[in-house]
């Protein structure tokens, strides 16, 4: 090394120039590598951001990678679910490793064609009216002990003014439609 510093002293000088040697940085002023984060995602990512840029799409497990010294804001979307939204930086990422995130279900959204006053009961909880789903859908949660929390089977009823009950086991979906002929209403 005392060599090459040497001759490139006399190069430099010969060409007129100035000639420094400066130290090296120390190994902590290096740029550190960005942390690696896996993020495991029920029932799936549609999309995945990282401060508002995409990064996944249709991936089950996020691959995220963080750069030390700032907070980024985690987004991952899918349609029947809750954005889950989350802060983070590479040091807490560093901590954890992986992450497990099971989506929130959004409810589905449930339309009853007919009589506006045909009373609606989903698994024995009134839920509002025909008129009322017909002004805007009525939110009902997917029930729990399905095979999935995003998708079951339920029991509706649905009560006439002039008609006895109607029974019906209807599949709800998160955050999907879900449309009901009322008594006396035929299907197109």
């Amino acid at each position: 090394l005392a060599e090459f510093v040497a001759r490139s002293r006399g190069v430099a000088e010969a060409l007129g120039l100035e000639f420094e040697l400066l130290e090296p940085p120390a190994l902590g002023a290096l740029p550190a590598r960005p942390v690696p984060l896996e993020v495991h995602v029920r029932p799936y990512a549609m999309r995945a951001l990282l401060d508002g840029v995409e990064v996944a799409r249709g991936e089950q497990v996020v691959k995220f990678a963080l750069g030390p010294g700032r907070t980024y804001t985690m987004q991952i979307e899918h349609a029947c679910c809750t954005p889950f939204v989350r802060e983070i930086t590479a040091e807490q990422a560093a901590r954890a490793g992986e992450l497990r995130v099971s989506l929130v279900p959004r409810p589905a959204r449930l339309r009853v064609d007919g009589d506006p006053a045909t009373r609606i009961f989903v698994e024995g909880e009134f839920v509002g009216t025909a008129g009322d789903s017909q002004r805007a859908a009525l939110p009902v949660a997917v029930p729990a002990g399905g095979e999935s929390p995003y998708e079951a089977a339920a029991r509706l009823v649905l009560e006439p003014l002039d008609a006895p009950p109607r029974e019906l086991r209807i599949q709800l979906r998160a955050g999907a439609d879900v449309i009901v002929p009322g008594p006396g209403v035929e299907r197109p």
